[in-house]
């Protein structure tokens, strides 16, 4: 089906004229089709099938062709959704368990973290809401975080992702400046961080985090969340979190 406001994602597409206004016709990258609904304020949703992703552009939109240190996700006032197969007529139909759509920093030697990215996803000053449903993000390395969202009163919505395997500096995950945010049905798995190794909600941050597992995540102060913010948890589970300063291995709050 054709829509308008909708781009379609597929690394593995054969044929197609890569227009993105269908499966048939779907882009292959993932970083093309954000720098065209960015463009182009029409375009609200991008729906990917299963592959793996890299960023390619810096955050003023310019390519970078070798993929390096400062590429970028822009995801601002978009709704992403993974974990289709690629011929799916609507989101009730993809299956994210089955369909694994990877965000992924890994863009030198596969066996090692010393030259990854050292952040995948942003969004600063969205007026929109802004959803990134049914993703893996993974093997981020560096002194920020790994997904920053920022400054914006418009709901930010994390459901059905896996964050794992990163290391960051303020957390897998950062809220700052949000004052809508909620993380659903998701996993912060094995995220390694200087501040916390999950979730930073940081301050002016108000976010809920519901039905979501933090299990194996590092960091000096909360191994799974830090908190600075307004944070409502609820239903979730936390499992061997480490903190290496607190005896607050799971959430740090102040």
């Amino acid at each position: 089906a054709t829509n308008s406001s909708l781009l379609y994602v597929n690394e593995n597409i054969q044929g197609g004229n890569a227009s993105g206004d269908s499966w048939t016709n779907a882009i292959p990258e993932l970083a093309d089709a954000i720098e065209i609904a960015i463009n182009n304020p029409s375009i609200t949703e991008i729906w990917v099938a299963a592959g793996t992703y890299f960023p390619r552009y810096l955050g003023d939109g310019q390519f970078e062709s070798n993929n390096i240190y400062g590429t970028i996700f822009n995801i601002a006032n978009l709704k992403l959704y993974g974990g289709f197969s690629g011929n799916e007529a609507s989101r009730e139909e993809r299956n994210w368990k089955d369909n694994p759509t990877i965000i992924s920093a890994n863009i030198g030697a596969p066996e090692t973290n010393h030259d990854n990215l050292p952040e995948l996803i942003i969004s600063n000053g969205a007026t929109k809401e802004t959803i990134l449903d049914g993703f893996i993000v993974e093997e981020a390395n560096g002194l920020k975080s790994t997904i920053q969202f920022s400054n914006s009163t418009a709901r930010h919505i994390i459901n059905h992702c896996i964050i794992r395997n990163n290391r960051a500096m303020f957390g897998a995950l950062r809220f700052t400046g949000i004052t809508n945010s909620i993380i659903a049905n998701s996993l912060f798995l094995r995220n390694n961080g200087y501040q916390v190794g999950g979730l930073m909600n940081d301050a002016g941050a108000s976010s809920q985090v519901l039905n979501t597992n933090f299990i194996g995540n590092s960091g000096q102060n909360g191994g799974a969340i830090e908190n600075y913010g307004q944070l409502s948890i609820a239903n979730n589970i936390f499992w061997s979190n480490r903190s290496n300063l607190s005896t607050t291995h799971d959430i740090y709050t102040e």
